[in-house]
């Protein structure tokens, strides 16, 4: 999403005094992204015809044929090209996202992919904007790079391109390099993680010093009983985490159930940010394979554990999910191209939720809609 124009000029943030953020302003920060929620911002493309009287090709044609014939003519007098917004599905009118090119300054690919797809995430640009109305009573570093980039971007005209330097001048804290030495390109996933776990600690930190509370709903022990099918009872370990906004929008939880012999099952609860769905086997060629492969069954043999299988416990507002494409073997590191698809739309199977999440659920299915894409990772809008 790079471009070759030169940069706008970008009016500075405005100095005003703002107010000290409280922790009730953090607090809304949660229905305000919760409320964000819509179909994707992906910019429909309609046709508006010429007035008058249609040429005679077109008599018959279905829409979509006609479409493409208006599409495929040259003159640009005969056809105009319009955006509109998607309808959002709360009563709250959507405000049109900008849309501009980042400059890559240099091996820079990697943060600008980044970059451009956690803009066209919603609920992450409803906190920003949210938040950016506040001023912060302790140092967050990346929290007041992003705020001054989302503001900066969008106060710029559309289609003319923007520096995002201040990431790039980052960039050291990411690859443990010295600030002076040479950039190299790095893996846009590790750097998409990296950005979260950096706003979630500092969110983190924010929330502590106003004297909040950060534990989730799967904090309350770390260990404990519960009783199962059949009334098998399963001992349940959750691996603790502390939650920000950050975390209501990107973190899921899975349980990893363990069946063993002759004594109490055990379910692991772990939280990700990311997906991991492993596409090495040959048969796996699209989203739908890959997770129905990581949560199916895999029998461990004659061992203490007989079985594993992962099932979702918490869904995230935002899921996403990426392709491991590299595999070491026999000390070679080899990177797997063949192409997986991924659908417009996936919805998450009933089979593939865990007990508890199927209670919770009701009869309402889970679904996700495509909102960014590449051959590494894909992420999807609840």
């Amino acid at each position: 999403q790079a471009t070759n124009k030169p940069p706008c000029a970008v009016p500075a943030v405005s100095k005003v005094n703002k107010p000290v953020i409280t922790l009730a302003d953090v607090q809304q920060s949660y229905s305000v992204l919760r409320s964000s929620i819509c179909k994707p911002e992906i910019p429909t493309k309609q046709v508006i015809e010429p007035a008058g009287v249609e040429p005679k090709e077109l008599q018959g044609m279905s829409k979509s044929a006609r479409r493409r014939y208006y599409r495929n003519l040259k003159k640009k007098e005969q056809v105009e090209i319009v955006s509109a917004p998607i309808e959002a599905e709360t009563d709250k009118e959507p405000t049109q996202r900008i849309v501009r090119g980042l400059i890559n300054s240099g091996n820079t690919c990697f943060v600008n992919s980044v970059l451009q797809v956690i803009l066209a995430c919603a609920p992450f640009r409803a906190l920003i904007l949210h938040i950016s109305e506040f001023s912060f009573p302790i140092p967050l570093p990346l929290v007041s790079i992003m705020v001054r980039f989302v503001l900066s971007y969008e106060s710029g005209k559309e289609n003319l391109s923007y520096d995002p330097k201040e990431f790039v001048n980052v960039l050291h804290r990411f690859t443990k390099s010295s600030p002076s030495a040479k950039r190299e390109q790095e893996d846009a996933q590790e750097y998409l993680l990296w950005i979260l776990d950096r706003l979630n600690e500092e969110f983190i930190r924010l929330i502590v010093h106003l004297g909040g509370n950060t534990s989730g709903s799967l904090e309350e022990d770390d260990e404990w009983e519960e009783v199962g099918a059949k009334n098998q009872v399963n001992q349940v370990h959750v691996v603790k985490v502390k939650c920000s906004p950050i975390t209501e929008i990107f973190q899921s939880h899975l349980r990893n159930m363990l069946k063993k012999h002759g004594t109490k099952n055990a379910a692991h609860i772990q939280p990700y940010l990311s997906l991991p769905l492993d596409v090495f086997p040959a048969q796996t060629d699209s989203l739908e394979k890959a997770l129905k492969s990581f949560l199916s069954t895999e029998y461990l043999g004659s061992g203490s554990v007989t079985s594993s299988q992962m099932s979702f416990e918490q869904l995230p507002l935002i899921l996403t999910i990426h392709f491991a494409r590299f595999r070491y073997e026999e000390g070679r590191c080899n990177k797997i191209k063949k192409y997986i698809s991924f659908p417009q739309d996936l919805t998450i199977k009933k089979t593939h939720l865990s007990s508890k999440l199927l209670q919770n659920t009701e009869s309402v299915v889970p679904s996700y809609s495509l909102f960014a894409g590449k051959s590494t990772t894909v992420i999807l809008l609840y």
